[in-house]
């Protein structure tokens, strides 16, 4: 699956894994509202960008946007995993747009709001 090198950089990461990530229709549902993984082959530097812009917090990205600046992280905090979307080039602070438990919470707000 596309996606296998970010489940295999979390888990030498030592990080816990979401469901969603290792669905096989994860592309599928990514680019129905316009969002792609990462290229495999650049991630290891946007991974590092993207964590050098984000210092606050502990985040892992796993797709962006194909039309804008959003980005959905996974958000590892103690004892909880959400999914974030938030616009990765906001100036200043971390500029969150929405929180989610699951990422189907995520892709139904996204439908909606296409």
């Amino acid at each position: 699956m596309k996606q296998d090198f970010i489940v295999d950089r979390l888990r030498k990461a030592r990080r816990v894994v979401p469901d969603f990530l290792l669905s096989e229709k994860l592309v599928d549902d990514l680019n129905s509202v316009e969002f792609e993984i990462p290229n495999e082959m650049h991630f290891d530097l946007y991974l590092l960008r993207f964590q050098q812009r984000n210092k606050a917090q502990e985040l892992f990205p796993v797709a962006k946007s194909m039309v804008d600046d959003d980005v959905i992280a996974i958000l590892y905090e103690p004892e909880t995993i959400s999914i974030l979307q938030l616009h990765d080039f906001s100036s200043g602070a971390l500029e969150r747009s929405h929180t989610f438990d699951e990422f189907e919470d995520w892709l139904k707000f996204r439908q909606e709001e296409s």
